[in-house]
């Protein structure tokens, strides 16, 4: 999954504080941080498109922001409103995907 470009990440905070950088992922671990191109992606909504040569025009840049705020509007008021139900699903998204980078290495 690229990352580049526009990116919205979710921490969970521990003490009150965003958790020292940098984050190790474990699957058996708490989990502390997601991407949330990982919640649209737990809520089955296509990839959040982007051409990241094109994010320094003021115009693309301002409207594939207000795109990206309206699909977190849509699709993550729950969690925003303290539903935090589809984080299992969203762990499971980025277990796998640590799974496919361990076994390429």
């Amino acid at each position: 999954m690229d990352r580049d470009g526009i990116s919205v990440v979710f921490f969970k905070l521990l003490n009150n504080e965003i958790p020292s950088y940098p984050i190790f992922f474990d699957p058996n671990d708490e989990f502390l941080v997601f991407n949330a191109d990982d919640l649209l992606s737990a809520k089955k909504q296509k990839a959040f498109e982007q051409v990241t040569s094109r994010l320094y025009e003021k115009l693309y840049l301002k409207v594939k922001v207000k795109e990206y705020a309206e699909l977190l509007r849509l699709h993550a008021a729950d969690m925003f409103l303290g539903n935090f139900a589809v984080l299992e699903k969203i762990k499971e998204l980025v277990v796998r995907r640590w799974c496919e980078l361990k076994h390429e290495q």
